[in-house]
């Protein structure tokens, strides 16, 4: 990888590599002063290039988006330049390459876009990747490593439940970009991009900022099994997945019949992910798992494997369950198996 240096001599932050008679300009992301920033200078460098192109008198035979992305859309619709739009100077060049890519992969009639995507610049010459280095004065950088494998197992479920639901209110708003092969699916359908998921969760559990060449996300990934660790169903693109919600036991199913909020209660108790993130918290603020009802200690009382006897409770009232509408750590407790058929018990004879 390589970055540009200014008509000053200046090293700027702007990234891009050459390869088969192409130059790929990388894309523009986090937060300028973060250490996930990257390419901030992003305008200033695409214009060098445009300008070293043009003053060198190389022709440039097409420039599209690269993204992964917009991968699966074809070669012309991710085209934003060809030598028939010919503009005369790098300004308007540079004008109609940003304002095109910004369209790309956006949904009709959507306003905006994102004007600092990765670029592939396919020049009509064949030119030695030296000479192509030396006159767009290209140095180059150390590549940054992505986490070991150690700091991103550091990531937790209850990591995981914060980052979802930290993308539940900032929708849109993730450096990580949209789903491209797999999704993260909810209860309630909602999808969302794993890495931008477990970026989130390795954010909060490494206390620093994270982009999206930090880790990689394949099925085979930590991030994508972190996830389904935590209790989430991460699936193809689009593809369909059912969430069971019956409650398992015969006494469960007599003690809802007929009632949308006692339904209501055991689905919140029952939601992906959430048992295991509370436990995660729990285990953070005291410790170890006890029962909160009866003290019980399951390791103490049951050895190596008892810890499987603590389940989670939705504490909130019946009367309040249709109207929270999500819910929070805060409102669960943990208790052991016995204490947690007892109080259904007395919900069940309060109702």
């Amino acid at each position: 990888m390589y970055t540009l240096m200014d008509d000053e001599g200046r090293k700027i932050d702007a990234t891009f590599d050459v390869e088969h008679n192409s130059i790929i300009f990388h894309s523009r992301g986090g937060t300028k002063g973060s250490n996930s920033a990257r390419n901030t200078d992003y305008g200033e460098g695409l214009r060098l290039i445009f300008r070293r192109l043009h003053d060198s008198s190389i022709e440039i035979n097409r420039i599209y988006v690269d993204s992964k992305q917009v991968q699966n859309m074809s070669l012309d619709e991710r085209t934003v330049y060809t030598p028939i739009d010919s503009p005369s100077q790098v300004d308007e060049m540079f004008t109609k390459v940003t304002t095109g890519m910004a369209r790309v992969g956006q949904t009709p009639n959507a306003r905006g876009g994102n004007q600092t995507k990765k670029l592939r610049l396919e020049l009509s010459d064949n030119i030695p990747r030296e000479n192509l280095l030396g006159l767009l004065r290209g140095i180059k950088i150390a590549v940054q490593k992505r986490l070991s494998a150690a700091e991103q197992h550091q990531v937790t479920a209850r990591h995981i439940w914060q980052a979802i639901e930290h993308l539940r209110e900032n929708s849109g708003n993730s450096i990580f970009g949209p789903a491209t092969r797999y999704e993260v699916v909810l209860d309630d359908g909602v999808r969302l991009a794993p890495k931008a998921v477990f970026g989130e969760a390795l954010k909060l559990s490494l206390g620093r900022d994270i982009g999206p060449d930090d880790f990689s996300g394949g099925i085979d990934s930590i991030c994508v099994k972190e996830i389904r660790r935590a209790g989430f169903h991460v699936v193809a693109k689009d593809e369909a997945v059912t969430v069971s919600t019956v409650p398992p036991s015969a006494e469960d199913r007599s003690w809802v019949e007929g009632s949308t909020k006692r339904v209501s209660h055991l689905k919140r108790e029952r939601q992906s992910g959430l048992a295991k993130a509370k436990k995660d918290a729990f285990i953070a603020t005291h410790g170890k798992l006890f029962c909160e009802r009866c003290k019980l200690d399951p390791i103490a009382a049951f050895g190596e494997f008892g810890d499987a006897c603590i389940e989670v409770h939705h504490i909130i009232p019946l009367s309040e369950v249709e109207g929270q509408s999500r819910t929070q750590l805060q409102d669960l407790e943990c208790l052991c198996a016995n204490c947690h058929r007892i109080v259904h018990r007395e919900l069940r004879e309060q109702a």
